[in-house]
């Protein structure tokens, strides 16, 4: 039979308010020690952050892509610092790797300039 946690499965994400019902019972973990048990609960915590920010770069990516099949330069000039921004955080967190931020901006901004 399976046990629930003796605390709230639904974690605060850092300082951005979001909840996240992670919904894992005591037995999903492997950990035994009380320390382990606290790693697996950050673990969890920070890979939602992670999902989050490597899922924001990637949506205005693709937002972007799309005004360049459009021809709308304009639009995806607007969009291009805010991508920078996102992606240059996810790569500062470790989320990316800085080559790969770096390649992704070059390979947009190429595009947009040749519109």
């Amino acid at each position: 039979m399976r046990r629930s946690l003796g605390y709230d499965i639904t974690l605060q994400v850092g300082h951005l308010k979001n909840w996240i019902n992670l919904g894992y019972l005591e037995e999903d973990f492997l950990a035994t020690h009380k320390s382990a048990e606290k790693r697996a609960r950050q673990s969890l915590r920070r890979n939602a952050v992670n999902r989050r920010r490597r899922s924001q770069a990637r949506t205005i990516e693709n937002k972007i892509r799309q005004l360049i099949v459009k021809k709308d330069k304009k639009a995806a000039e607007a969009l291009l610092s805010e991508f920078m921004s996102v992606v240059g955080k996810a790569a500062q967190k470790g989320v990316l790797h800085a080559k790969n931020m770096s390649r992704r901006v070059a390979r947009v901004s190429k595009q947009i300039a040749g519109l």
